[in-house]
């Protein structure tokens, strides 16, 4: 995945906590625009720092939404740390072995 353009979808908050929820973790560089979706507020702010600081975000296009000029500067701050540099967890999609303990 590249780019997730959802840009004037009505996407709320609870979008967002959904949205955080597949791209928390990933490891693939890629934009996010979830310009133009009014319902974005504030509420979402701790989810979309949070995918600013804990994913391969390049870019994030938070335009014509609610956010507070202020939240949108965090955010757009945050997503201009390296990624080399950026504490992403590791998500585990099933569990795993250790190679030392399989016979």
């Amino acid at each position: 995945m590249e780019y997730v353009n959802i840009e004037w979808n009505n996407i709320t908050d609870v979008g967002i906590e959904l949205l955080y929820s597949y791209l928390i973790g990933n490891t693939s560089p890629i934009g996010l625009n979830i310009s133009g979706n009014e319902k974005i507020t504030d509420n979402s702010a701790s989810n979309l720092i949070d995918l600013a600081t804990k994913t391969s975000l390049i870019d994030i296009n938070v335009e014509y939404t609610s956010l507070s000029d202020e939240i949108c500067q965090e955010i757009l701050d945050h997503v201009k740390i390296p990624i080399i540099q950026r504490e992403i967890p590791l998500i585990l999609v099933e569990s795993v072995k250790s190679a030392s303990k399989i016979t």
